[in-house]
């Protein structure tokens, strides 16, 4: 990144963007959504390739425009993909761990101390308290648990 912006002359000498309170959440958070966002394109993809081509040829001979055809054919067959895809976007970014160990050791302070990095620095971290950790896990699942609820409350009201 710091190349990138050298090259462009946007920055004179480089950022340490891991090390910097300010920025050192978004140095964690590139790499996780990187890691993460190739799935739910995937997941969208074969939701896409499951809707008939014969529902958007019907509606273009009835005169619908394509803005319309995505509006009321593609967009109301996707949801439930989209559903999928928020649960497991959310559950990812409550638990996320892999990018805070290796990018950063939950630092500069507490600037990269996500719930995912909290629960093991209490587990594993001093005074080494498994107990308190394990607990703090479970109510990590039950977070995500209730806005899966919520999410799939929400949009399947709305559908039917």
């Amino acid at each position: 990144m710091n190349r990138i912006l050298f090259t462009f002359g946007l920055i004179d000498q480089p950022i340490d963007w891991a090390g910097h309170p300010a920025t050192a959440l978004h140095a964690v958070t590139v790499p996780c959504v990187c890691r993460t966002l190739p799935f739910a394109v995937l997941l969208v993809h074969a939701a896409l390739q499951g809707i008939g081509s014969e529902l958007h040829e019907a509606a273009a001979v009835e005169g619908a425009t394509a803005w319309q055809r995505f509006r009321h054919i593609t967009l109301p067959l996707l949801i439930p993909i989209i559903v999928v895809i928020l649960v497991l976007r959310t559950s990812f970014a409550f638990t996320v761990f892999e990018e805070i160990r290796v990018i950063t050791h939950g630092r500069p302070g507490d600037a990269t101390w996500v719930a995912g990095w909290y629960s093991y620095k209490k587990a594993f971290g001093p005074p080494n308290d498994i107990g308190l950790g394990a607990a703090w896990a479970w109510v990590l699942a039950l977070i995500v648990g209730v806005f899966a609820i919520v999410y799939v409350e929400t949009i399947y009201r709305r559908i039917l």
